[in-house]
């Protein structure tokens, strides 16, 4: 079985109706304020996510993406090659 991880806004999900439970430090929930630190742990293991993932699945309608979902996007093209891609389609 593939792992896939998911890139998107947490607002654009919600506006379609979904519940996201993966981290995105662009949305500031209602409640207690982030630090800072909280925030890059967040992004950090979402990143670890990305790596131990065999693909990105990244939800943009309307062609919007946001700034943490490009940073997501160039982080998992920095660590893959263009093999790793073909061998993904090819299965």
């Amino acid at each position: 079985m593939k792992t896939i991880t998911i890139c998107s806004s947490i607002k654009v999900l919600e506006h379609l109706g979904l519940c996201a439970l993966f981290p995105n430090i662009e949305f500031q929930p209602e409640g207690p304020e982030i630090s800072m630190n909280e925030l890059k742990k967040l992004q950090m293991d979402h990143f670890s996510a990305i790596e131990s993932s065999d693909a990105i699945y990244v939800i943009n309608p309307h062609g919007y993406i946001g700034t943490m979902v490009t940073a997501e996007i160039d982080y998992a093209l920095g660590i893959i090659s263009l093999d790793h891609i073909q061998d993904f389609i090819k299965q």
